[in-house]
């Protein structure tokens, strides 16, 4: 068995949620080496090369540099995007649902172009056509492994649609109330299903999804401030409770800084995934009052800062900004950190903390807190040497560290306005729209293409 597939099931995020069966899969790549299975289907074309692409970009990024770890993977992601089309319009079947399900996971990745978005809605209607939304009935006669393998592909492709969604401000393509399938089981001998992570990120991308419906900026539009205050207060309720289910359920301490008792013997990479989904959902559902456009949203114009429901979303997106920004000091940044951990959770982590410091008095703590997500940001620049550049941190936390100085301090910052200023209107103003959805596109390009050097301003 080679390295990269040995790699893939034993480090992969998307392995532990259990989307391809090892043992099948290794007896027939054992098959095809050997030149005992002759089998020229499009789908075993796409999914031994999606396995291989997923495995040599782990096995690489141990010891090659960012870019070269990519480009190398590359060559085998293009050779399964190569019967795409295939893959969807001819003999579809369950297994072109895990193929599609497996590329979609490793677009999601920071060393990828942005790809996921349309590989996951494939991969969610081509699952919706073959029924594995809903319980599998009695009549299928499929046995215990088949069911539970149909209901870790489902969710496997739920839990990344969901985080898509929120990650991009897009619609969900999944109704959840169509939704009937089990949780899998696992206790499979083989299986690489990781039973208290996939949970967990179950849970999570559930309560996005309840987030997203009932606190998108379409929905918000019609609530006044009232009903959005008992909206949040409902949903905060509700992760409080999640956060104590998965505490009971499988030792898992959420919202605080990963030890060797807390991460519910979780591996370093799937604590930090299940982390910064509950940072993002927390933030999700407090900053529609912590964010002063969004409480003009729901018309909060008249109401006095000082209002006790502003005040405590206020304090709670600055304490989950502090601690994902300070869990950035445990990512172990590579070629295959996935989108939510590398970069949307960091980010988003730090604009929300940098409003905070803006709506109230900031303190050198919070600045200190700035600094270390500003130093984030620089190690990916010098990891990936320098093909991905977010200069908007340093912005950040410049203009924090200019309000907070000292009356007499402030003429020797005064030098840096001009700069900032500058790299305003290179965003295109105070007064522009940010684009969520856009964040991942700015990052990422084909790794194919190594002449050019991205530079991301968000």
């Amino acid at each position: 068995m080679t390295n990269s597939v040995l790699a893939y099931f034993d480090h992969s995020l998307d392995a532990a949620l259990g989307i391809l069966h090892r043992p099948w899969f290794e007896q027939q790549l054992s098959a095809h080496l050997a030149g005992i299975l002759f089998d020229s289907s499009p789908t075993w074309h796409a999914l031994r090369n999606v396995v291989l692409a997923a495995g040599c970009r782990i096995e690489m990024s141990k010891t090659r540099p960012f870019h070269e770890a990519a480009q190398h993977a590359w060559h085998y992601f293009e050779n399964a995007l190569s019967v795409y089309a295939r893959l969807l319009f001819f003999k579809t079947s369950i297994a072109g649902v895990q193929v599609l399900t497996l590329m979609a996971f490793y677009t999601q990745n920071i060393s990828t172009p942005c790809l996921e978005y349309m590989l996951s809605a494939d991969a969610v209607r081509l699952a919706f056509a073959k029924g594995l939304h809903r319980a599998p009935p009695s009549t299928q006669g499929l046995s215990l492994q088949e069911m539970d393998l149909c209901n870790s592909i489902f969710w496997a492709i739920f839990c990344l649609e969901k985080q898509i969604a929120s990650q991009s401000g897009r619609p969900s393509a999944i109704d959840d109330d169509e939704v009937t399938c089990p949780l899998p089981v696992g206790g499979d001998a083989g299986s690489a299903l990781n039973v208290p992570y996939c949970h967990c990120l179950i849970r999570l991308a559930q309560m996005s999804s309840k987030i997203e419906k009932r606190l998108s900026t379409a929905q918000c539009r019609h609530l006044n401030l009232e009903s959005t205050m008992r909206v949040v207060q409902q949903l905060d309720f509700e992760m409080t409770n999640i956060k104590a289910s998965l505490h009971d359920n499988f030792g898992l301490v959420l919202g605080d800084k990963p030890t060797t008792d807390a991460t519910g013997g979780l591996h370093l990479e799937q604590y930090l995934h299940v982390q910064y989904a509950y940072f993002t959902a927390m933030l999700s559902i407090h900053t529609v009052l912590a964010y002063p456009w969004l409480r003009a949203l729901v018309g909060a114009r008249e109401c006095s800062q000082e209002s006790d429901a502003v005040l405590q979303s206020v304090q709670v997106v600055a304490k989950t900004s502090r601690a994902a920004v300070l869990l950035t000091e445990n990512i172990r940044f590579n070629a295959q950190t996935p989108v939510p951990v590398a970069f949307f959770g960091p980010i988003y982590a730090l604009i929300s903390l940098f409003v905070c410091c803006l709506s109230s008095e900031t303190t050198q703590s919070d600045l200190a807190i700035m600094e270390i997500g500003t130093g984030y940001f620089g190690r990916i620049y010098v990891s990936t040497d320098s093909l991905i550049s977010v200069p908007f941190v340093r912005t950040l936390t410049t203009l924090v560290a200019e309000r907070s100085a000292p009356l007499h301090a402030r003429d020797d910052l005064t030098s840096n306005q001009q700069g900032i200023d500058d790299e305003f209107s290179r965003l295109g103003g105070a007064d522009s729209t940010l684009d969520v959805e856009d964040w991942c596109t700015f990052l990422r390009t084909s790794p194919a293409d190594q002449s050019s050097h991205l530079e991301t301003f968000l």
